[in-house]
């Protein structure tokens, strides 16, 4: 199948019919980008030019606005122009007057005059009503304007008034602040201080137990086995059931606990101490300590956090007080460093503190011990004076020794929970407590007293001697935990007024700032109000001062014609001494000329100024309209620069169009070319049955032998073989033009010698026909060919059809043409397969 054939095949009416539905789509989007096109100027921003034409109608606006100042000017030299022409007819008037003195002359100059005089008076009126207009609204402005300056005088009082108070409400408030954070910094806080409560019953217990026990200097002790101990053992179980705590884990307690945190750096642990019943500040737990930097303050602040446990414990049994002074915190932190053993307690240091307090302050004191160092409370311990720990493991692990000596110290005699209590006689009946730690870790808390008729010397106490009364104390601390309680209940009343107070004074800067920013708008909008009114009489005052002007013209001109009408009449009642009355008037009339000459110049003067600022006007107005042109040109460019992408598509568009047209041009030619070639079909046909009826005429006029009719037939069948390979080979030229197509070669069927004479003698029988018939098929080939050849030049760009004038096939057909030219000649037919 050809290349025209297969395009024919393909011009069907559906891809007819799709091709033009391709066109109307390509067709639209041409109209889209036409579209495009037009709509190119819209996506082009013309700000810079609105901004250039907004500078050019403000340059325009003064422009005319200085046209207006000089059409003022202008006026005032036409004013001028004419009262100087008013002036120079008049000396005019008065020259030919005084040149020819004539009565009649003189009676018309007095009626002239009386005319002059009336139209000039008119004039006049008309002014003055003008002028009292002007006046009448000027005045309107002048109360107007007192009036709100009033009014702005009042608002600025009430926003001075506003802004002391708001001062004022500022100093109140600020004072109230600073009132709050003193009463929030003596606030006293009893936050970190566990609460221990005792019951009646140990209470009984330990006053029985301790009534008869010998209140001397030694350290009491009760029998745990006595009756005595054994209350006292069960009571103490009862509190650490009711308070929560058990601190001996043998007896089913908890004992010290602790709270990973983790690992430091080298991976050890890190860990807190922690005992039930006791929660640690913020404060306590951020802060980080060793032995040797614990500071005085933190000493006295342990020693308080320890007396404040122990006195709810006194306070609740009825006993004497313990008291935080500098002496006691003196003392015990002698005693530290005085230690030299590190798990019990060091005699030797406690004689010679007892020694130290007794020459220095006239104190004794009877220890008690929590061993920190070497003492594993579930992993916790302080290897060296270095070792860093908390202010809340040092508060617990205090908290923990008073507990266990006060409620699980039948192991001990109850000796920790004596010296405790401080069951003891004193001088003063006061009780002192200070706490210190060693190098070791331990944790001393001791209670010191002026023992009555005990003195210590040697490391032994004597008795019978005079007493040594308490003396050079020092500070005393906050120990009292009820007190603190009551006091820190009042202070919260106190800081609850204090935040009342602070919030009335907020609140009344609130309403203070409210009223100050009511007072600025009302100055503001009265300020307005003032500006506006001053404007308009200033405009009022120049339409006065305009109209002052116009009745100075009017009353000019009136004077002008009342003396032209009293020379004039003068001039009738002195006829006699006409001349010289005319001279005079004369005069006058010069003198009035030239001082109207003098206001021209003057007023002229001022239209030249008028006239140069109207010109630097103009200078600014033609930047402007530069810069408007400019700007235009730009916004030009831009919109050309739209335009040319917009044609762009458009020339896409279009281009995408003729592509579309042209491939529906190429299926209808195809389908044209389909239609002329089944002409061609047809017309072979005709010829064809033409040639038939002549190859039977043939036969019937020639003899031809079996044989003969068998050899020319196989004569035929080779040369239509050939003629077969002929018509592939151009088959094939046709399908692939510019290539050269190699030519198949016939299957040669068995001949035998006498079949190869037979052909010769075939082929010498066309030879006669050879010429003849050649030259007819050449001919008949060259008209295809050139019909072929118009028609494939009409459709090459709509279905690119094959090209048929190629040599080598021209020459194959031209020999298939010839032979079948020759059979038929020779009586030869062959039928045409269907």
């Amino acid at each position: 199948m050809t290349q025209a054939e297969v395009t024919a095949k393909q011009a069907t009416p559906e891809a007819i019919d799709a091709a033009k539905k391709q066109v109307v789509a390509q067709e639209n989007k041409v109209n889209l980008a036409n579209d495009s096109v037009t709509n190119a100027a819209k996506q082009v921003s013309p700000k810079e030019l609105n901004q250039a034409q907004q500078d050019q109608l403000v340059a325009q606006k003064s422009v005319d606005n200085q046209k207006n100042q000089l059409s003022s000017a202008t006026e005032y030299v036409n004013d001028a122009k004419q009262k100087v022409a008013a002036a120079s007819d008049q000396v005019q008037r008065l020259q030919k007057e005084v040149d020819q003195v004539n009565a009649g002359s003189y009676q018309v100059a007095s009626e002239q005059a009386q005319k002059s005089l009336s139209d000039a008076q008119a004039k006049l009126q008309q002014a003055q009503q003008a002028l009292n207009d002007a006046e009448q609204k000027q005045s309107q402005l002048n109360q107007s304007l007192q009036a709100n300056q009033q009014v702005l005088d009042k608002a600025k009082d009430d926003k001075a008034n506003a802004d002391q108070q708001v001062t004022s409400a500022n100093e109140k408030l600020s004072a109230a602040k600073q009132a709050l954070q003193v009463a929030q910094k003596s606030l006293p806080s009893l936050a970190g201080i566990p609460v221990v409560k005792v019951t009646p019953s140990y209470t009984e217990a330990y006053k029985q137990a301790t009534k008869t026990l010998d209140a001397g200097w030694t350290t009491p002790t009760i029998d745990p086995n006595s009756e005595a101990g054994q209350r006292l053992a069960a009571a103490s179980k009862e509190v650490e059931q009711q308070d929560g705590f058990n601190t001996n884990p043998a007896q089913g307690g908890d004992g010290m606990g602790y709270e990973f945190l983790g690992f430091d750096d080298q991976r050890n642990g890190k860990f807190r101490v922690t005992m039930v019943g006791y929660q640690p500040t913020e404060q306590d737990l951020n802060t980080t300590l060793s032995i040797d930097s614990m500071t005085k303050d933190q000493q006295r602040e342990l020693s308080q956090f320890a007396a404040l446990i122990l006195n709810q414990v006194r306070s609740q049994m009825g006993l004497p007080l313990l008291t935080v002074n500098d002496a006691a915190l003196d003392i015990t932190q002698h005693e530290a460093s005085l230690v030299e053993e590190a798990k019990w307690h060091d005699s030797n240091a406690i004689n010679q503190a007892n020694q130290y307090g007794q020459d220095k302050y006239g104190l004794h004191g009877r220890e008690t011990l929590v061993f920190v160092y070497d003492r594993n409370y579930n992993g916790f311990s302080i290897p060296s004076t270095t070792a860093k720990f908390t202010m809340a493991d040092i508060k617990t692990l205090t908290y923990y020794g008073i507990v266990g000596m006060l409620f699980s110290d039948e192991g001990q005699s109850f000796g920790h929970t004596t010296s405790l209590l401080a069951y003891m006689p004193t001088t003063d009946h006061q009780y002192y407590f200070g706490v210190a730690l060693d190098k070791f870790g331990n944790i001393h808390q001791t209670v010191y007293a002026s023992l009555p008729n005990l003195v210590w010397t040697d490391n032994s106490t004597l008795s019978g001697v005079d007493s040594v009364l308490p003396h050079d104390l020092g500070n005393s601390y906050d120990s009292d935990y009820d007190a603190l309680k009551q006091q820190a209940t009042t202070a919260q009343h106190e800081l609850a007024t204090k935040q009342a107070q602070v919030d009335q004074a907020q609140a009344t800067l609130t309403s203070a700032q409210a009223k100050q920013q009511q007072a600025n708008d009302q100055v503001a909008n009265a300020q307005a109000t003032l500006d506006t009114i001053t404007k308009q009489l200033n405009q009022a005052n120049d339409k006065v001062k305009g109209a002052n002007h116009q009745v100075d013209v009017a009353q000019d001109s009136v004077k002008q014609a009342q003396v032209a009408k009293q020379q004039a009449d003068n001039n009738l009642k002195q006829l006699d001494n006409s001349r010289q009355s005319k001279v005079e008037a004369l005069i006058v009339a010069k003198e009035v000329l030239k001082q109207a000459q003098a206001q021209l110049a003057d007023a002229q003067a001022k239209q030249n100024t008028e006239e140069q600022k109207l010109a630097d006007a103009k200078n600014k107005l033609q930047v402007a309209t530069e810069q408007v042109q400019q700007a235009q040109i730009n916004y030009d460019a831009a919109v050309l620069q739209a335009t040319k992408q917009a044609q762009q598509k458009l020339l896409q568009a279009n281009s995408d169009l003729q592509a579309a047209k042209a491939q529906l041009a190429k299926l209808r030619q195809a389908n044209d070319n389909l239609t002329v070639a089944n002409q061609a079909v047809t017309a072979a046909e005709l010829k064809l049955a033409t040639a038939k009826e002549g190859l039977q005429a043939a036969n019937d006029q020639l003899s031809i032998t079996t044989q003969s009719y068998d050899e020319a037939v196989k004569a035929l069948q080779v040369a239509l073989a050939k003629l077969k390979v002929a018509q592939q080979n151009v088959e094939a030229h046709l399908a692939k033009p510019g290539e050269t197509t190699p030519e198949v070669e016939p299957a040669k069927p068995a001949e035998t010698k006498s079949e190869t004479q037979q052909v010769k003698q075939a082929e010498q029988q066309l030879a006669t026909k050879h010429q003849t018939v050649t030259l007819s098929a050449k001919q008949q080939v060259k008209n295809s060919h050139h019909v072929a050849t118009n028609k494939e030049q009409a459709t090459a760009k709509a279905n690119q059809l094959p090209q048929t004038g190629n040599e080598p096939s021209s020459e194959l057909s031209l020999l298939g043409v010839a032979v079948v030219a020759a059979l038929g000649t020779l009586g030869f037919a062959k039928k045409r397969k269907n």
